[in-house]
């Protein structure tokens, strides 16, 4: 997406053609949702600059007005900015409104918080602005994040020092990684509290909370799809529940090192896996309980929790879970998630909008599961397919990998048997298998497949057993998969014909 002129947006007047028009000279390869307020809202930042301009000096109205990257959104987060102007030394933003919002003033100055939040990542000094075409009143929030009323003329002085404008694909400056915090993963972030939630995980945690402040229901349930945040949110709701009373997490997975640093950072916080909240005799001493990978619990841990809701109403309780993350035939058939749904006057809460997957990757993994997947993307750069005959080309690839920053995320062993995987862990095992990350993300994953994976005749993907007759190896593939960020990378080991569909599905278009 490249930046375009002021001048020329402001000067269009056909409505119904403007999003291809804008589209034609920015380049930018998503989708433009047409706001008339935001094309007035530029009339009026246009005319405001202009009556600062003598008439002497009038042909510099044309360099202050180049520049401008209009309705920029972050990659995967979807961080919408209205117009940006970057600079060797200075970012400028301006945020338009047709009128205050219903928030106030407050709305305004919050706004212009996080986008000061995601603009610091370019190491530039950041200016922002917030234009409102009703009352003509353009505001500026400085560096003490005090928003005041400021005049065009400070606007142009601004525009006026910016030297070295970018003026290439703004996508290149903006890495997904700088804002998608895991509590679990980077654990230091989430502490100090460096992210921000999207409307919509905002907008359910504020209807949990209000409903559980007004003990409207004991009972909560929020799911939804690998990479919607659903980690990030049960978390960020716990530490706000801790302000209120104590709070008890139960991880039903194996702890990592980032649930111990959130155990000894947070008061009034108990972070324990589903194995060690068995020994818990009296629950009365939290009020609220969450149980996070809740898809995972066995059957008498989800009744003993039930019973304790039984018997403490008082209570509250957040189940977070998603039924596709299931990992063995026993979590199937236990079908924890439609028993959370049945339980009396339970609300849940879907998360709908992918922040963490990237676009590429979430289609690769659609149709590598299933070729007949319409999901399809113009490229997937972010996908390296890696073929290998042997174990030892497979033991190298996995190496050079490492070596280049990638985790790799093996099946999860069997206890008693071996399996064709068995040599490749061991002597790749200084990362996780399957089991290990559970809840936890990734930029760049490696994994492995090998000849036991094939094709049936309905293009789906299908497997042998697993060792451990309770795993099942496409559910496992699907766990390591989706822990992925930025770049995936898939060693096919010793199978031609996975190999050359894998290789269709990234060259189909």
């Amino acid at each position: 997406m490249n930046p375009v002129s002021l001048l020329l947006l402001s000067s269009f007047e056909n409505d119904q053609l403007f999003v291809r028009y804008e589209k034609q000279l920015s380049l930018r390869t998503d989708d433009l949702k047409f706001d008339y307020g935001e094309i007035i809202g530029i009339k009026g930042v246009v005319e405001g600059l202009k009556k600062e301009f003598s008439n002497s000096e009038r042909n510099k109205i044309y360099d202050v007005l180049e520049g401008f990257y209009y309705a920029f959104k972050i990659p995967q987060i979807g961080k919408e900015f209205d117009l940006l102007r970057i600079g060797s030394k200075t970012v400028i933003n301006i945020e338009l409104k047709r009128q205050v919002p219903k928030g106030g003033i407050e709305a305004i100055l919050e706004q212009l918080k996080k986008n000061k939040y995601y603009l610091l990542s370019l190491k530039k000094d950041v200016k922002l602005f917030t234009y409102v075409l009703e009352d003509n009143t353009l505001y500026y929030m400085n560096h003490n994040e005090i928003l005041q009323i400021t005049s065009f003329l400070e606007l142009k002085m601004e525009l006026m020092m910016q030297k070295e404008l970018y003026n290439e694909d703004i996508n290149k400056l903006f890495k997904v990684s700088e804002y998608l915090i895991s509590p679990l993963n980077t654990p230091e972030k989430f502490l100090r509290g460096e992210y921000f939630l999207n409307n919509n995980q905002s907008e359910i945690k504020n209807k949990i909370l209000h409903s559980m402040r007004y003990n409207e229901t004991a009972s909560y349930g929020l799911t939804g799809g690998p990479g919607t945040g659903k980690t990030l949110l049960l978390y960020d709701i716990a530490r706000d529940l801790c302000k209120h009373g104590n709070c008890l997490i139960i991880h039903c997975g194996i702890l990592s090192k980032g649930h111990q640093v959130l155990n000894d950072s947070i008061d009034n916080l108990i972070i324990m896996s589903a194995k060690e909240s068995k020994q818990i005799e009296n629950f009365d001493r939290y009020q609220f309980i969450l149980v996070d990978e809740a898809h995972r619990m066995h059957r008498n841990q989800f009744n003993s929790l039930v019973q304790v809701r039984n018997y403490l109403p008082n209570i509250k309780m957040l189940f977070s879970y998603d039924t596709n993350q299931t990992l063995s035939i026993i979590e199937i058939e236990c079908n924890i998630a439609e028993r959370i749904n049945d339980l009396p006057s339970i609300a849940v809460f879907r998360l709908t909008d992918k922040i963490r997957t990237n676009p590429e990757i979430s289609s690769f993994i659609r149709r590598l599961f299933d070729q007949k997947s319409h999901d399809i993307k113009p490229s997937y750069p972010s996908i390296d397919l890696l073929e290998a005959d042997t174990e030892e080309q497979t033991i190298e690839l996995i190496k050079l990998y490492q070596n280049r920053g990638y985790t790799f995320i093996r099946f999860t062993e069997s206890n008693r048997h071996t399996s064709l995987y068995d040599n490749i862990n061991k002597i790749t095992a200084r990362d996780f298998d399957t089991h290990h990350v559970i809840g936890q993300e990734f930029d760049k994953v490696i994994m492995v497949i090998g000849d036991n994976f094939v094709y049936s005749s309905n293009r789906e993907l299908l497997c042998s057993q697993h060792p451990n007759p309770d795993y099942i190896y496409l559910k496992l593939l699907f766990q390591g998969l989706t822990r992925t960020r930025e770049k995936l990378a898939l060693v096919i080991w010793n199978n031609k014909k996975l190999f050359e569909a894998a290789l269709s599905i990234v060259h189909s278009s």
